[in-house]
């Protein structure tokens, strides 16, 4: 009797033990990606959330085989989806795996031939504006136009799509990110943050504070500006 009760308790301390040792796995979309710090941000279902790359991390394809570059790896970029494996109590990555990103589908009616020749009268801004457009709705959150900035109250004030007349306050976490991801170091007095400004605001999941204020693309001048303009517009 004695026998299996001591049998039984070892299967229980067994048991339990293997269940605070699972790993747990978390799906998301890349943030952003500190290398010096060895920090990367992932957008999950449960919000926004930092996980650390260690000394032991092993970065892998989604086949499960090792990619080279680690870090510097170029798939792993702001948007791109990834599967992290973490102990189930810590946030040091255990494993990383990379989802390549897709190239563009074409289909035989816009397939281009590589022979083919730019037409100057074609209207080029107008592709401009599409992508641009296609980028914006990739970014979940709310589409507003700026009415207001007020830079000593770190508040601003916004119309949105739908009408509605908002007020919000910035954090000193709230980041400012231009159109191709970076972040901007101006914050507030961000020369695109102006009123008329088209803006898409990530607030938390329960709505009070502001995350994120992705910026739109600054106004060329002229054609001449453009490499000048494309260095600001991180």
């Amino acid at each position: 009797m004695l026998r299996r009760t001591i049998a039984g308790l070892v299967a229980l301390i067994v048991s339990a033990s293997a269940l605070m040792a699972a790993d747990k796995e978390t799906k998301g979309k890349i943030v952003k990606i500190d290398a010096d710090k060895k920090i990367v941000t992932v957008m999950t279902d449960d919000g926004k959330k930092d996980f650390t790359i260690g000394a032991d991390t092993k970065f892998l394809d989604e086949k499960g085989k090792a990619v080279k570059d680690g870090i510097k790896n170029n798939n792993l970029v702001a948007g791109n989806e990834i599967t992290i494996v973490t102990a189930a109590t810590g946030k040091t990555i255990k494993e990383l795996h990379l989802i390549p990103m897709k190239p563009p589908t074409t289909t035989k009616d816009t397939k281009k031939d590589p022979k083919e020749t730019v037409d100057p009268k074609k209207d080029t801004k107008k592709d401009v504006k599409e992508a641009k457009s296609e980028t914006t709705k990739e970014i979940k959150g709310i589409k507003a136009k700026v009415t207001r900035v007020d830079a000593d109250r770190n508040a601003f004030s916004v119309t949105t799509d739908d009408g509605r007349k908002l007020e919000f306050k910035i954090g000193d976490k709230t980041e400012f990110v231009g159109p191709r991801g970076g972040v901007s170091k101006e914050g507030i007095k961000d020369d695109r943050f102006v009123a008329g400004a088209e803006i898409i605001i990530v607030t938390s999941p329960n709505g009070k504070a502001v995350e994120e204020i992705h910026l739109p693309y600054r106004k060329r001048a002229d054609d001449k500006d453009e490499k000048d303009v494309k260095k600001k517009d991180k």
